[in-house]
């Protein structure tokens, strides 16, 4: 996801209303009413929970996620949701989770998006799973066996764009390593989805996001640089940028070329 916001506490709202949040019996942040409203052209999935403050989310087809104090009035809510339309449009627009995005199904024609290129996908019936990425003509044939969902066939190819980006990864670490003469202890591919890299001090070790696998190689580049630099600098001070960009002059126009793109939404049942 893109992430999340949280509002202000809201105890002394709530006292003052003479309302407890939550319900009895009921566990922490348990649901107590769900329903999905419309905000401000927003598609809102708006939930009453268990729970002390108000959390906003956004979801992968677009949609948002209201969270609120199962006590609170709805005017309240709807107007922190109000505050927060400005960040929620604009990571809309940043992360790709917009409406209205085709729902991946693997079918013949489709297109994956794999170090920055759109490949056209092919689909093949077999006895097992199975990838050929045609880097020159900008096409996946898929081997798929029968019987198997468009789920089943999507949890493959992110094992297999995982692949792909372990071998893009050892050679930009390796690369950087050299360069700098900074060394991490290890290095290893997660599902974050609300950053593209991460250095875990003073270990030493770093964590890239799996859907790197769909940014430019350069940008890849960046992210390895980004976080070696973290083991020298670990905030975001003058200095940590100085550092980046004494190797990498371009890495200001990289950063902001990078949004994470949603081409189709994940399949469902």
């Amino acid at each position: 996801m893109a992430g999340s916001i949280k509002g202000r506490n809201h105890r002394d709202i709530n006292r003052r209303m003479g309302r407890r949040t939550g319900a009895g019996g009921k566990g922490r942040g348990s649901v107590i009413k769900a329903e999905t409203i419309e905000i401000s052209g927003l598609k809102v999935h708006f939930y009453r929970k268990n729970i002390k403050n108000m959390y906003i989310r956004l979801q992968e087809d677009g949609s948002v996620v209201l969270s609120v104090p199962a006590g609170m009035p709805e005017k309240t809510a709807i107007d922190f949701f109000k505050s927060r339309e400005q960040w929620i449009r604009k990571n809309q627009m940043r992360t790709g989770m917009e409406p209205g995005k085709p729902v991946r199904r693997y079918a013949p024609g489709e297109k994956y998006r794999l170090f920055g290129e759109l490949y056209t996908i092919d689909i093949k019936p077999a006895g097992r799973y199975g990838c050929k990425i045609d880097r020159d003509r900008k096409e996946i044939c898929i081997s798929v066996p029968p019987h198997k969902t468009a789920i089943d066939t999507d949890k493959y190819m992110n094992q297999v764009s995982r692949k792909e980006l372990r071998i893009v990864l050892e050679e930009a670490v390796e690369k950087w390593e050299g360069i700098t003469g900074v060394r991490c202890s290890g290095w290893s591919v997660s599902s974050m989805t609300s950053r593209w890299g991460l250095c875990v001090t003073p270990a030493g070790t770093l964590r890239f996001s799996a859907r790197l696998a769909q940014q430019p190689v350069d940008a890849i580049e960046y992210v390895v640089l980004h976080e070696l630099a973290h083991i020298t600098y670990p905030d975001h001070s003058r200095n940590f940028w100085n550092y980046v960009y004494s190797y990498m002059p371009e890495a200001p126009q990289i950063k902001k070329e990078m949004r994470m793109i949603i081409d189709y939404l994940p399949p469902s049942e």
